[in-house]
């Protein structure tokens, strides 16, 4: 179960990443600077938001902060 839906964090990539018609993959490192709330599990999303067209997800991921000793 998750926390909540709140955001606690929202980046932009930068450079804007450009995809080429034949790549499938374009793996890209994004370092995560933010703090939680609390312990629990948590939803990483990868929005791409679109200026003509519906906004789309790209990615998703499930992951769990633990409590510090």
């Amino acid at each position: 179960m998750l926390e909540s839906d709140k955001t606690i964090s929202y980046r932009t990539i930068e450079p804007v990443p450009v995809f080429q018609e034949e790549v499938e993959l374009l793996p890209i490192p994004v370092r995560l600077a933010c703090e939680f709330p609390h312990p629990g599990r948590y939803l990483v999303q990868v929005w791409f938001f679109q200026k003509e067209t519906a906004d789309v997800i790209k990615a998703e991921q499930p992951f769990d902060v633990l409590q510090e000793a």
